[in-house]
C-alpha cells in the first residue's frame, strides 16, 4: 500500500531537473505551447500550425524556471481546459504525464518574454511566419 502511494506521488509533478532536457508548457484554455530546453533556447508555437518562433540558447534560465514551475503546479489531474507542464527526458521524445498548471498570467508572461527576446527574422518567409504567430498571440482570448 505504501509503495503504491509512493508511485502515485511520483507520477504527479515534474521529474528531477537533472533528468529533464526540456520543459513543455501549454497555456490554459488555448493551444499555445512554450518549449524551453536545458540550454535556455526555446520554441513558441500554436496548436498544430507549422509556424514556430525559435529562440537562441540562454533566452531563459532553465533551472530557475523549473523551480518556479514546481512551486506552481497542482497535484490534481489536469482538466481539459487547464494548462500543463511536462518534462522531456534525455534520449526520448516521450513526456511524463502532464502536471496541472492553471496559471494563465505566469504562462502568458513567459510567452511574452519569448516575444520580447526573439531574434530578428532571417528572411521574408520567416518574417511572415513570425508575423502570423504574433498576430494570433495578440488576438487570443484572454480570461476575464
Amino acid at each position: 500500500m505504501v509503495a503504491l502511494a509512493l508511485v502515485l506521488a511520483q507520477s504527479v509533478g515534474l521529474a528531477d531537473v537533472s533528468s529533464c532536457t526540456a520543459l513543455v508548457l501549454t497555456s490554459p484554455r488555448d493551444g499555445w505551447r512554450l518549449t524551453v530546453n536545458a540550454d535556455g533556447s526555446a520554441r513558441v508555437n500554436y496548436a498544430a500550425l507549422p509556424q514556430t518562433l525559435e529562440l537562441p540558447p540562454r533566452t531563459f534560465d532553465f533551472r530557475p524556471l523549473y523551480s518556479s514551475l514546481t512551486a506552481r503546479i497542482d497535484s490534481k489531474p489536469a482538466r481539459a481546459d487547464s494548462g500543463t507542464v511536462e518534462c522531456q527526458r534525455p534520449g526520448t521524445d516521450a513526456l511524463r504525464t502532464p502536471a496541472y498548471l492553471d496559471d494563465e498570467p505566469f504562462v502568458a508572461g513567459l510567452i511574452e518574454r519569448a516575444w520580447e527576446r526573439a531574434p530578428r527574422p532571417s528572411d521574408s518567409i520567416e518574417e511572415e511566419h513570425i508575423e502570423t504567430l504574433r498576430g494570433m498571440w495578440n488576438r487570443r482570448a484572454r480570461p476575464r
